[in-house]
């Protein structure tokens, strides 16, 4: 099938399932872990305020290829970011060079206006998706694995077991700045570190509708922050420890109350999911260990967008 024998237009907000179908046609698709198959994601990313869409779609078939760009985002660093993303169906490879044209023509438009960071966003990554967006001038800034404590395993996980000297305060004001002061200082060192004020981390994490305020907690150590969790319905959004307090064990005793916690609100024998960057190997075998296990691969690339 060539591309000029498919329908190319925009999405229209109804017809999200069909990317959901899509999503799941990758291979190594895992079930419905990801945000590609997430119908709130999938809404704001491709039908958000101001996203322009482009559709590969035979008249009688499945979706074969969908792009979308965003509009320009000013973040606190100042640098306006412009998020993109493109995903091809098994066997559609061939239309890659469309949706990058595609792509690259709505990029045009905005770069008039000035300098911009486009980030190009995967939620179901592959070997050869990272190779075209590479070619094609981006550079992989982000990758991470998604792994999953599946219920049987839970069961192995017993008490949770704090650390001496630590004391957990819950998720409230004063949990949220401890937790905000761990973040930057966990998190600052890493490539593309965002520098976010701490209204906006607390909203971009604290704000989502699937929020879990009972499973989201800040452990500090002889009085001083030292580790946070933060979780919704079904996932361990994000775990960090300031590096004076690393391996003695306060990761692994949040997540452990953090599962619990997650269980006694009533989610049933829904997996419990993590994200571990794939530069921390040392982290990975750590929950692999506890029984996690990868089910998926998710990443960002990155490139500068210049007028002129």
């Amino acid at each position: 099938m060539h591309g000029k024998e498919l329908q190319q237009r925009p999405l229209a907000p109804s017809e999200i399932g069909l990317l959901i179908e899509l999503a799941r046609t990758r291979a190594g698709t895992p079930g419905d872990w990801s945000l590609a198959t997430d119908a709130a994601w999938l809404g704001r990313t491709y039908c958000g305020p101001g996203a322009a869409t482009r559709l590969w779609k035979h008249p009688s078939g499945p979706v074969r290829a969908l792009a979308s760009v965003g509009r320009p985002d000013v973040r606190s660093a100042g640098a306006a970011v412009v998020t993109v993303t493109a995903v091809l169906a098994p066997g559609s490879e061939h239309l890659w060079d469309e949706q990058r044209a595609w792509i690259d023509a709505v990029l045009d438009g905005i770069a008039a206006g000035g300098t911009s960071v486009v980030q190009a966003v995967s939620e179901v990554l592959t070997d050869g998706e990272v190779r075209r967006w590479t070619e094609a001038g981006y550079e992989l800034a982000f990758e991470e694995l998604a792994m999953e404590l599946p219920p049987d395993a839970e069961r192995a996980l017993g008490p949770t077991r704090w650390p001496p000297g630590a004391r957990i305060i819950e998720w409230g004001p004063e949990a949220a700045a401890a937790a905000f002061e761990v973040y930057s200082a966990a998190f600052r060192e890493r490539p593309g570190f965002p520098g976010w004020s701490q209204a906006e981390w607390t909203d971009r994490f604290a704000g989502d509708d699937d929020f879990v305020p009972e499973a989201s907690l800040c452990a500090v150590v002889d009085d001083a922050p030292a580790a946070y969790v933060v979780c919704t319905a079904g996932w361990i959004d994000q775990i960090g420890v300031v590096p004076a307090h690393r391996r003695i064990g306060l990761a692994r005793a949040l997540v452990t109350e953090a599962v619990l916690r997650l269980r006694m609100r009533g989610l049933g024998t829904t997996p419990v999911r993590l994200h571990v960057n794939v530069d921390n190997p040392a982290g990975l075998a750590a929950w692999q260990a506890l029984g996690w296990r990868v089910v998926g691969r998710r990443g960002r690339f990155e490139r500068r967008l210049t007028s002129g």
